[in-house]
């Protein structure tokens, strides 16, 4: 009788998991693969307005094609970014192209830091990847603006 009523409770506590964890995909903000970049900035901007009102953990799900994403986001206080991916020395690679796959947000926006984040604030398990930046020809390596910013102004 204790052995079924903990296998049910294990069984709620991880369908509680999953629905909580789909609720707070990026995803459910309508941040996707497919999407244009400027679209993706918007949406990924709402859905850290959201979750900075009650602290919560937004989750980027892996995919295989990576998540274009404008500059210029404010990750705000009290709110985490998290991926999927442990540490990994040289990321992930696509089985058929030349791009990482998983939790990726693609930069490709010339003109602004990628992500500034405020205090209290979380990024695990993503990686950053710039896909028109080239490794072979040094004069032609493009002078992005840095990947994550620290706020001048949130204290």
């Amino acid at each position: 009788m204790k052995t079924n009523l903990t296998l049910v409770l294990i069984l709620l506590f991880s369908f509680y998991l999953a629905k909580a964890s789909a609720q707070n995909s990026i995803q459910s903000f309508n941040v996707k693969p497919e999407n244009s970049a400027a679209v993706n900035k918007v949406n990924l901007q709402k859905a850290i307005d959201w979750a900075s009102e009650s602290g919560a953990a937004l989750f980027v799900e892996p995919s295989d094609e990576p998540y274009y994403i404008d500059g210029g986001i404010v990750l705000k206080k009290n709110v985490s970014l998290i991926g999927v991916h442990g540490p990994t020395h040289r990321g992930t690679v696509h089985q058929t192209k030349k791009q990482p796959v998983g939790s990726v947000f693609a930069i490709t926006d010339k003109e602004n830091a990628f992500i500034t984040v405020e205090t209290a604030t979380q990024i695990k398990g993503i990686q950053f990847w710039y896909p028109e930046q080239t490794l072979k020809d040094p004069s032609a390596i493009i002078p992005y603006k840095a990947t994550i910013k620290v706020s001048q102004t949130s204290r």
